[in-house]
C-alpha cells in the first residue's frame, strides 16, 4: 500500500492483538498444562524461619551393590587448581497433555549422556524427579565417580528428602565428583514461600559453598526473588567462598543488579559468538515453540554467581545442552 499512515495503524493493532495471544498462550499453559500454582505466601499461617537441615551425601558401594551414605570427614581436602561445575535444568515430568511434546523419558536419556560428557567436576541440576533420578542413579558413570545429595531408594522414596517431595513434585540435586565436607538443604522461610529446597554441599579446607538453587519464576515475581536469593546468601554469610549455580529465573533485565547487591558476581562474560547469554531462547529452542507457540522471549534464566577471592572464572563460561532432542 502506499497509505504508510493506515500501515501504521494496522500493524500497531497487529503487534496488540499478537502480545494479547502470547500472554493467553503462556497463561493457558502455565495454570491448564502444567498445572502450575505461583510460590505465594498464605496470610493465615504463622510465620516460620529459613531452616538449614544436615544430611550425610551417597557414594555407590560396589561391594553390597547398593548406593550408600557416607559418613566421612574430607574438610582437610586442599581446593585443586582447577574446578569444572555445571548446572542444568533437566525440565521436570509434566502432565499426559504436553507429554507428547517434551517427550520426558526420551530427553532424560539424552540429557544423561550430555551430562557425562562434559565431564564437571560438580553438577547441580533443577526440576530433578524421582524418574529422572532413577536414571541418573543407574548410570554406570554415576556410580563410578560421583557423590549423590540424594537417591531414590529400595520403596521408591528419596532416602534423604532433601528435595522435601512432600511439599512439592520436583527438587534440586548436587553430583560432585569432589568429596563433601558438609551436604545440606536450605528450606526457605514462609515469607518466601518456596517449596523447593536449595541443596547446599560444603568442600575442601577453604569450606567452599556450592549451592544448587532454583527460585521462582514469572516476570511479577521479581521482588519475592529478591527476598528468597537474600535470605538463602544471609543464612551462609560466614562462607566467604560461595557459589550460587541454577535457574535463578531472572526475568527481567533489571534483575542483573540484584547480583551485585547481594555481594555477588556474575561469571558469564558478553563474547562476540554469544552477546546475549541466553538459557531461555525461542529462537533458538524449538522444544519452547512447540509448546509455548506464540512465546517470543529471550531470557538468561539460569545463572552462576559466586563471591571470595580462591575462585575465578579463568575459562569463561559456555553453554551445553543446546542441541534439540528431536526435530
Amino acid at each position: 500500500r502506499n497509505n504508510d499512515k493506515h500501515d501504521l495503524k494496522i500493524l500497531n493493532k497487529m503487534e496488540f492483538i499478537y502480545s494479547i495471544l502470547t500472554k493467553l498462550s503462556t497463561l493457558l499453559l502455565q495454570s491448564a498444562l502444567f498445572f502450575r500454582t505461583k510460590d505465594k505466601g498464605d496470610p493465615n499461617l504463622a510465620y516460620s524461619p529459613p531452616l538449614i537441615h544436615n544430611h550425610y551425601p551417597f557414594k555407590y558401594d560396589f561391594r553390597n551393590d547398593c548406593w550408600a551414605q557416607v559418613d566421612a570427614d574430607f574438610s582437610d581436602v586442599p581446593p585443586p587448581s582447577k574446578l569444572r561445575i555445571a548446572t542444568h535444568n533437566v525440565l521436570k515430568v509434566t502432565g499426559w497433555i504436553t507429554e507428547w511434546v517434551i517427550r520426558s523419558e526420551e530427553r532424560f536419556n539424552k540429557e544423561v549422556h550430555v551430562l557425562r560428557d562434559i565431564d564437571a567436576d560438580v553438577i547441580g541440576l533443577n526440576e530433578v524427579t524421582l524418574p529422572f533420578l532413577k536414571i541418573m542413579q543407574e548410570q554406570e558413570w554415576v556410580r563410578k565417580h560421583y557423590y549423590l545429595s540424594d537417591v531414590v531408594g529400595p520403596d521408591g522414596k528419596l532416602m534423604n528428602d532433601t528435595m522435601g517431595m512432600s511439599r512439592t513434585d520436583m527438587g534440586n540435586l548436587i553430583l560432585s565428583r569432589v568429596p563433601f565436607n558438609k551436604l545440606k538443604t536450605f528450606v526457605y522461610s514462609s515469607t518466601s514461600a518456596l517449596k523447593r529446597n536449595t541443596i547446599v554441599g560444603h568442600f575442601f579446607n577453604n569450606n567452599t559453598v556450592i549451592c544448587s538453587s532454583h527460585l521462582t519464576a514469572y516476570e511479577e515475581c521479581a521482588e519475592i526473588r529478591r527476598t528468597q536469593l537474600g535470605e538463602q546468601v544471609e543464612s551462609m554469610k560466614e562462607s566467604k567462598e560461595m557459589i550460587v549455580m541454577g535457574d535463578l529465573n531472572l526475568h527481567l533485565l533489571s534483575e542483573d543488579s540484584l547480583i551485585p547487591e547481594v555481594g555477588f558476581k556474575a561469571l558469564w562474560k558478553p563474547t562476540e559468538e554469544d552477546p546475549n547469554g541466553y538459557s531461555w531462547d525461542t529462537q533458538l529452542d524449538p522444544l519452547i515453540r512447540k509448546f509455548l507457540f506464540l512465546d517470543r522471549r529471550r531470557m538468561r534464566l539460569d545463572r552462576i554467581i559466586m563471591r571470595g577471592n580462591c575462585w575465578k572464572a579463568k575459562d569463561g563460561v559456555s553453554f551445553f545442552a543446546r542441541e534439540p532432542v528431536y526435530q
